[in-house]
C-alpha cells in the first residue's frame, strides 16, 4: 500500500478544510453577503413581470445574479486549491473602511473633487509603498475621471465642489 497524502484521510481533511478557509472562499462569501443584503434592502419592492415591470424588477434580477456569481465561486473554490488566506492586517483594513466612509460622508456637502481626493489620501495611507507625488497625482486624476463619468456623463446630481 502507498503512503502518501493522495492516500492519506488525515490529508484529505486538511485538503478540505484549506479550501473552506481560502481566499477563494472568502471572496465567494463576500459576493453572496453583498447579494443577501441587497435583497434585505430591497424589502418589498413591486417586482412585477418582465412585460411590465415594476421599481423592483432590475434591481431584484441584478442582487439574484450577484448571489448566483457568489455561489458559483464558492462551488469553484471547494473543487480547486487556492491560495492560503493571506494575514488580515488591522491597520489597512481600518484605513480603506475609513476612506469609504469618508467618501460616503462628504460627497454631498463638499462635492465630488473633495471626497475623491480626501478618500484617495486616506486610502493611501493603507500602503508602506505609495508615494505622496504618486498619491496626489492619482487622486487628482480619479477626481476628474469621477467627474467627467459621473457628473457629466452620466448627469447624476452630484455637486462637483462644496455647496
Amino acid at each position: 500500500m502507498r503512503h502518501g497524502p493522495g492516500n492519506n484521510r488525515q490529508g484529505m481533511q486538511v485538503m478540505k478544510l484549506s479550501r473552506l478557509w481560502s481566499s477563494d472562499m472568502l471572496s465567494a462569501a463576500f459576493v453572496i453577503a453583498l447579494g443577501l443584503g441587497g435583497l434585505a434592502a430591497l424589502g418589498n419592492a413591486e417586482v412585477g413581470t418582465a412585460s411590465e415591470m415594476g421599481t423592483g424588477y432590475l434591481p431584484r434580477l441584478i442582487t439574484l445574479l450577484v448571489l448566483g456569481g457568489g455561489f458559483a465561486l464558492a462551488v469553484l473554490a471547494l473543487l480547486r486549491d487556492g491560495e492560503a488566506m493571506p494575514e488580515l492586517r488591522g491597520k489597512p483594513l481600518a484605513l480603506i473602511s475609513l476612506s469609504i466612509a469618508a467618501f460616503a460622508a462628504t460627497v454631498d456637502q463638499l462635492g465630488m473633487v473633495v471626497a475623491v481626493v480626501s478618500s484617495t489620501l486616506i486610502a493611501s495611507l493603507a500602503s508602506t509603498e505609495s508615494r505622496w507625488r504618486e498619491t496626489i497625482l492619482l487622486a487628482g486624476g480619479v477626481a476628474l475621471g469621477a467627474v467627467l463619468v459621473f457628473v457629466l456623463g452620466l448627469q447624476m446630481p452630484i455637486p462637483i465642489w462644496p455647496r
